[in-house]
């Protein structure tokens, strides 16, 4: 559900720069919630209908309950996963239809994680000879597979019958991945690239005083977090250092709070709203003045 402020945040820049984003990137990467919304803007839709999306479906995918099945749910949460992944599934399903990844009108890679040979595992459309299987499949089930977060939901099982979940183990901030498939299969110097990297916003900074000496126990939920955090200021200080500050920007504000990834927070919406406002003249000048080349996927379903 934090994907909210990216999608805010997105629509209201679009919006007051009256372009349509997906004409001035040549090449769009998003993982777990971040991989629907990159699904979504390949597709066409406009991040209004992304953020829209979030505000209608959200509480169904993560329904609210009383406070007594709260407290059931946070205790069964030790031992089992938290939700079904049923109502994503089905959110997912009246978003996306029948429509595949290889109808994306932009390249795209969407990251998730192999459990069963413990690899990473990356969606992508066919825009180079190499990428032969991909396009076949459905863009609900790339959007299922790289949005099934550990403990959240359970694993997610493609028709090929390969075992994957959320592609944040691995490439929470996908910036890398983006910027090596720019200098590989698209062959581009690194002087030619400018990248936006876009996040959920970040909590407070976690403490780490309580649990230096911990044990399993203590350690349960700062682990995932500390490296998934990690992973991502790896990902954005190896992107400064072969971009420079005039071809990357980074856009993941700081807030007061821990957001829960399983609640529909308005806050986030207005938090969207408010770094738009703050960060639209340096991407109209980084970005916006950028006009995408045709992109001719290699391989077309008949």
């Amino acid at each position: 559900m934090k994907g909210i402020f990216t999608a805010a945040f997105l629509s209201h820049i679009e919006e007051h720069a009256g372009v349509r984003l997906i004409d001035c990137f040549d090449l769009i990467a998003g993982t777990s919630t971040g991989g629907i919304i990159a699904l979504g803007l390949g597709l066409g839709y406009a991040p209004r209908d992304i953020l829209e999306f979030y505000k209608k479906e959200g509480p169904k995918i993560f329904p609210a309950q009383n406070r007594m099945k709260r407290y059931f749910r946070s205790a069964s949460w030790l031992f089992f996963r938290k939700y079904p992944s049923e109502y994503l599934r089905n959110s997912l399903d009246k978003y996306f239809g029948d429509r595949l990844l290889g109808e994306s009108l932009r390249p795209l890679i969407i990251p998730s994680f192999n459990v069963e040979r413990g690899d990473v595992y990356l969606y992508k459309t066919p825009h180079h000879a190499n990428l032969k299987f991909d396009y076949r499949v459905p863009a609900k089930d790339v959007a299922l597979h790289t949005a099934s977060a550990p403990s959240y939901l359970p694993m997610s099982i493609s028709d090929a019958g390969v075992q994957l979940i959320d592609g944040g183990i691995w490439a929470n901030n996908p910036t890398m991945v983006a910027l090596v498939e720019a200098l590989g299969y698209f062959g581009q110097p690194k002087e030619s690239i400018a990248v936006l990297s876009i996040g959920t916003s970040r909590g407070p900074r976690a403490s780490g005083h309580r649990i230096v000496n911990g044990g399993l126990w203590t350690w349960r939920k700062k682990t995932i977090e500390f490296l998934m955090r990690g992973q991502s200021i790896m990902a954005q200080n190896a992107a400064f250092h072969i971009l420079d500050n005039d071809r990357f920007l980074r856009v993941n504000p700081q807030v007061s709070q821990d957001y829960p990834l399983d609640r529909l927070m308005s806050d986030l919406e207005g938090l969207g709203y408010s770094e738009a406002r703050d960060k639209i003249n340096v991407i109209e000048r980084m970005f916006l003045g950028h006009k995408a080349g045709h992109y001719e996927p290699v391989y077309t379903v008949k």
